[in-house]
């Protein structure tokens, strides 16, 4: 199966629900609410319970009173990841970078409950792509990835696409092809929660 049709049917499928939304943290992404709370937290209570996350555990958080969702940033190009997260600040969205796998999983760990998407290359030194996007689903079945990258393993993809990733954006990639890839994630889960 090539990929575009892989993609397509992923797509499709996302926009029906059939994905978990809860992982191994037991916590619910999408209002980034506490599991013990009776009552989902308002957009400043929970960009409030962001900060104190982020602070408590020295991690920043780009654009952290943007009104759009937070999501997390993994290429081990610096100069790709300072682009990437201006575009993405610029449309309104929070950003947390990280800059190989080990510090992606790190933040992870502790962000879960807010990260909205993951936007992750695939070659990366220590570990790579897969590995990460591997254990990020073993964290939370339900996280939403897609992948990007300028060299694409079509085994690796498969692999991937079969095990839930949500799509994938070819570098050099636009502002355009990047936002949209990015509301058409985002909006599935959301449809999805």
């Amino acid at each position: 199966m090539i990929i575009a049709e892989h993609l397509q049917e992923s797509s499709a499928d996302a926009r029906k629900g059939q994905r978990a939304r809860k992982g191994k943290s037991g916590h619910s992404r999408a209002g980034a609410d506490s599991p013990n709370d009776p009552m989902p937290a308002s957009g400043t209570e929970a960009s409030e319970r962001l900060r104190a996350v982020a602070d408590a555990n020295q991690i920043a958080i780009a654009n952290l009173t943007g009104k759009r969702p937070l999501i997390l940033l993994v290429d081990d190009e610096p100069e790709v990841g300072v682009l990437t997260q201006l575009i993405l600040s610029d449309e309104g969205y929070k950003v947390v970078t990280a800059q190989d796998g080990d510090q992606a999983i790190a933040i992870f760990e502790k962000l879960a409950a807010h990260i909205s998407l993951v936007i992750l290359d695939l070659i990366m030194p220590s570990m790579d792509g897969e590995d990460v996007f591997n254990r990020l689903r073993e964290f939370d079945p339900g996280i939403s990835v897609v992948l990007s990258s300028g060299f694409s393993n079509q085994e690796k993809l498969e692999r991937m696409l079969a095990r839930g990733l949500r799509g994938f954006i070819p570098k050099p990639f636009t502002q355009q092809r990047l936002l949209e890839e990015v509301r058409v994630i985002v909006a599935s889960a959301k449809e999805e929660a």
